[in-house]
């Protein structure tokens, strides 16, 4: 898998998400290193106006690892 295929994968996924009216805004975006490594930085808005931030540095070279994460 490369990494604008797991983004969009993401995207998808807080698109769908957002349908049920608990989502109010998002941002998500990728920082590449190449096309199978890189950083995906992103905001999540919530009806109760509360923020999830999320940050993944990941590697799709052989399977999803996440090398480091932080959900706040």
């Amino acid at each position: 898998m490369f990494l604008a295929e797991y983004l969009s994968l993401l995207t998808t996924q807080v698109d769908e998400s957002s349908r049920t009216g608990l989502i109010t805004s998002s941002e998500i975006k990728a920082e590449f290193r190449t096309e199978k490594i890189g950083l995906i930085k992103g905001m999540v808005e919530f009806i109760d106006d509360s923020k999830l931030f999320l940050t993944e540095y990941v590697d799709l070279r052989y399977k999803l690892e996440k090398l480091t994460y932080a959900y706040h």
